[in-house]
């Protein structure tokens, strides 16, 4: 099966009319001859380019040097417990369930949830991580089971109510406007769709004394703004979704010590830090990451 067979046309949106997207040829195209071009031969690049402003560039810039050292797929135990929180949520995919991994990134949670039975589509706006993603899921045999599309997070070139499950890992801290992001989330997901965003936590919760390397961190990776619950709460509420839970990582202990293997060059107590770190997922202070899992409980999302 080659690349252009894999892309499910059904879902994927003109940015301009909104009409459905055909693959001809080297383009997809609608029915109103909006055309857009596909990276690699196989991903659409869905993009206003409006929408590519400075910060954007800088993201861009940013996580492109990051995959020049990527050496493969992995799953480390971070990674895992991403993966596990979100399959606990979803549930069992039923025929046909759809997935949207928004900022997908090297494609970890992606992939999983392909191996797992969803037909996912993974979009990011980086073209590095996207061809990456598309290596590993080839190299994981799950590629037919993966849409890549390179798109912004405001402006998802997707089908109305047409998405059961959504997973933002790390991505909502980096948008100019969260609001509209959450408005999208509501366009694109069923009634009764289940979602996990994770990002940084407020530093109030955070140690005082790590917030210069967090402040630092922010300014470097381009964090615009952090979350705690009632953030959150009131993000999902306003477009028709309700939080679920609010769970809590990355407390001390993690933190002292996944630098202290840094500084080893070992990875070998990886699985008892995140065994460590569990043990505060209800915890937010001292954390450094919030996950909220959530559902949409309207058809409209209130505005």
């Amino acid at each position: 099966m080659n690349d252009s067979q894999l892309m499910p046309e059904s879902n994927l949106r003109c940015l301009q009319c909104h009409e459905p997207l055909l693959r001809q040829g080297s383009a997809m195209c609608c029915a109103n001859a909006h055309t857009y071009l596909l990276a690699d031969d196989s991903i659409p690049i869905l993009l206003d380019q409006r929408e590519n402003c400075g910060h954007y560039a800088q993201q861009i810039e940013y996580f492109t040097n990051e995959f020049k050292n990527y050496s493969g797929y992995r799953l480390d135990p971070w990674m895992r417990k991403y993966v596990d929180a979100a399959l606990q949520h979803f549930g069992p995919p039923h025929a046909g369930a759809t997935a949207l991994d928004i900022g997908s990134g090297s494609g970890y949670i992606t992939i999983e949830l392909a191996r797992a039975g969803w037909h996912v589509i993974a979009l990011d706006l980086t073209p590095a991580s996207m061809a990456t993603l598309v290596q590993s899921a080839r190299q994981q045999g799950v590629l037919e089971r993966i849409t890549p599309v390179i798109a912004s997070a405001l402006e998802l070139p997707i089908a109305d109510t047409s998405i059961d499950a959504i997973v933002g890992n790390a991505i909502i801290e980096h948008l100019p406007d969260d609001n509209r992001f959450v408005a999208e989330l509501a366009r694109v997901a069923k009634p009764g769709a289940r979602g996990m965003l994770a990002a940084p936590i407020k530093l109030k919760y955070v140690w005082p004394w790590l917030w210069p390397v967090n402040y630092y961190h922010d300014r470097c990776i381009g964090h615009l703004r952090r979350y705690d619950r009632k953030t959150f709460a009131g993000l999902l509420t306003r477009h028709g979704f309700s939080l679920d839970q609010a769970l809590y990582s990355g407390h001390f202990i993690k933190v002292a010590g996944t630098l202290g293997q840094m500084l080893l060059g070992t990875h070998h107590y990886d699985e008892w830090l995140e065994r460590c770190d569990s043990r505060g997922v209800r915890r937010a202070f001292g954390s450094s990451n919030i996950t909220v899992t959530f559902h949409k409980v309207s058809r409209d999302a209130i505005i």
